[in-house]
């Protein structure tokens, strides 16, 4: 889905904006964003990411709440990606 960015802009950031804020790799937030763990738009026909705000800034307080989720987030989202290439 294409979306207007100028609905959009002042609350939206970059995957590689994300990433750093969330401390992952930005294919890991990538894949994060296909499995639907993290909402995310596509903003152009190139397929460019924008991921709201107030998500990452959700992630990030359950994070600091919840120590090691980042951790136990990939390596569950892992094993899903793993079955989900053996369906395949």
């Amino acid at each position: 889905m294409v979306v207007n960015t100028d609905v959009f802009k002042t609350g939206l950031v970059t995957v590689r904006e994300a990433a750093q804020i969330l401390n992952v790799h930005t294919n890991t937030l990538r894949r994060w964003c296909d499995l639907g763990v993290v909402q995310s738009y596509h903003i152009n026909t190139r397929g460019d990411r924008r991921i709201p705000k107030g998500h990452i800034n959700a992630l990030v307080e359950h994070m600091h709440q919840n120590h090691g989720l980042v951790r136990s987030l990939q390596c569950c989202l892992l094993i899903a990606w793993l079955l989900q290439s053996l369906r395949a």
